[in-house]
């Protein structure tokens, strides 16, 4: 957000998003959030042009649980999770 809107204005920093969502229904200000968290929330959404982000989801699992059966299932289950809400963790 910063090379967005510059460096001037900020006037609260943190990594957690609860604390940034907080921060934002506080009235301190913007909050780069994902829209599942927004959608409920009772916050504004906006879309600044440029200020556009991708995460990436990580899956690690030990190799051992992923050949079992039941590892394996779990993992596919998780996978078709995330791509059938693909537009709301976007």
């Amino acid at each position: 957000m910063s090379q967005t809107f510059g460096l001037d204005g900020i006037v609260f920093r943190s990594s957690s998003l609860g604390s940034q969502m907080a921060a934002a229904r506080a009235g301190l200000g913007l909050a780069l959030l994902p829209n599942y968290m927004v959608s409920h929330s009772g916050l504004a959404t906006t879309h600044p042009p440029g200020c556009d982000v991708h995460r990436e989801v990580w899956l690690m699992v030990r190799r051992d649980i992923a050949q079992l059966p039941a590892g394996r299932a779990l993992i596919d289950y998780l996978v078709a999770v995330f791509d059938d809400n693909r537009d709301i963790l976007s």
